[in-house]
């Protein structure tokens, strides 16, 4: 955990840090930047930056100071006073804290990131497998022709619109049973599209806004190497099922999740056949997943969920900073809130990318209107964390994100102007 440096030790080390011109960095619109501090008062700190092609400085535009000092890495909060020449005066930062251990650095509100918190106090229950996604279950907003009042009606529509890409087509039910078989159980941990030949991304012209819903290559040995008593041989069997699809006369398979928030109630299958002029079409994946959605909701509304305790409350969060292992968020004070050390699920969502994981209440601070959270991440997939890496940090390896100058901000001080 942090210590909250004095202010005659913070002197100590910024006149050390001026007279040696050491370089310090500063995080800016999620970008590193870095500067030497040239002088500073009781209330400003004058810094001039050395990178090149920096992002615009504004006036009050909030900043981070991080620097080693002895081994040690120091950082503060704080916002710009006035943008000048060759760099930036900002407020004395009002603590500055000594990091004792962090394994990743973050980085305030990046861009094109949300969360969403669940409050595990009303978590569903029920006897279906879970999955790693989270996806909430809403009234549609669109009325794609599917009436969701008789469930009857619906699955009509379901076997009629599937004949527009597949020969077959059926809805398999998780309600007595549990997943069987190596793509059921990839289905259903992923929450994922599975789709045969495979890795369909690469053999077939699919948008990437479609392949975000699909299992991947790159999933798939993750999980081979995070869980081998469940995956072992999974990427092995996909390839044999795969080179097999011309001898069985079929074009694809397909296999989509339908999940009821975290749990996968069942899946839609729709195969095609070898036919002339057949091609894949990557509306399927758009279709599928539009009724998975559409179903779920429907057997909700028709009390196929009769034994689940309540519904979860699903939050939106203000994001304040992001790591590989750990996020800082706000909420509304009059809002139903987490406890300390309460377990919860997440749903982060990186542009287009969105994933679920599991984390714990570390820190909890009241400031105003305001409730302020430090999560740390209990059950984070190695894909996610790698994808967190990029987008944070630029860079794909986790070891080499561990390796960067980190900032400890469990203290949780809220920003300035709360």
């Amino acid at each position: 955990m942090a210590q909250r440096i004095s202010r005659i030790e913070r002197e100590f080390i910024f006149k050390s840090l001026m007279e040696r011109s050491a370089s310090v960095e500063l995080q800016l619109d999620g970008r590193r930047v870095a500067a030497v501090i040239r002088r500073f008062t009781e209330e400003q700190v004058h810094l001039e930056i050395l990178t090149e092609n920096p992002p615009k400085i504004r006036e009050d535009q909030p900043i981070e100071i991080l620097f080693q000092f002895r081994g040690q890495t120091l950082s503060g909060k704080s916002k710009v006073a006035k943008p000048i020449e060759g760099g930036a005066l900002i407020k004395q930062p009002q603590a500055v804290y000594r990091d004792l251990a962090r394994r990743f650095p973050r980085i305030l509100a990046p861009k094109g990131v949300g969360v969403y918190f669940v409050l595990d106090e009303q978590a569903i229950s029920l006897s279906f497998p879970d999955s790693e996604q989270y996806v909430p279950v809403q009234r549609p907003t669109v009325d794609p022709g599917f009436d969701v009042a008789k469930l009857s009606d619906l699955l009509e529509a379901f076997r009629e619109r599937a004949m527009q890409f597949a020969g077959e087509s059926k809805i398999v039910m998780f309600r007595d049973r549990k997943p069987k078989g190596m793509i059921e159980r990839l289905i259903v941990h992923s929450g994922r599209i599975l789709i045969l030949p495979f890795p369909v991304e690469q053999s077939q012209a699919v948008p990437p806004e479609a392949a975000a819903n699909l299992v991947t290559r790159h999933r798939v040995e993750a999980l081979q190497r995070e869980m081998p008593e469940q995956f072992s041989g999974a990427l092995r069997l996909l390839t044999d099922a795969s080179s097999q699809m011309r001898r069985r006369k079929l074009m694809y398979e397909l296999y989509c999740p339908v999940l009821y928030y975290q749990y996968v109630v069942g899946y839609l299958y729709l195969v095609r056949p070898l036919g002339p002029g057949a091609r894949f079409d990557p509306a399927v994946i758009d279709f599928v997943w539009q009724y998975s959605r559409i179903f779920a909701y429907a057997l909700q509304e028709n009390g196929y969920f009769r034994n689940a305790q309540t519904k979860p409350a699903v939050r939106r969060a203000e994001l304040i900073d992001l790591s590989a292992n750990g996020v800082l968020f706000t909420v509304p004070k009059d809002s139903q809130s987490l406890g300390m050390y309460a377990e919860t699920r997440l749903e982060l969502r990186l542009d287009r990318y969105r994933a679920s994981v599991q984390a714990r209440v570390v820190r909890r601070v009241e400031e105003g209107e305001h409730m302020y959270f430090g999560l740390q991440f209990t059950k984070i997939s190695e894909e996610l964390q790698r994808a967190l890496c990029r987008r944070l940090y630029g860079i794909d390896s986790i070891a080499e994100a561990e390796e960067l100058s980190a900032i400890e901000l469990e203290d949780l001080k809220p920003p300035e102007g709360r």
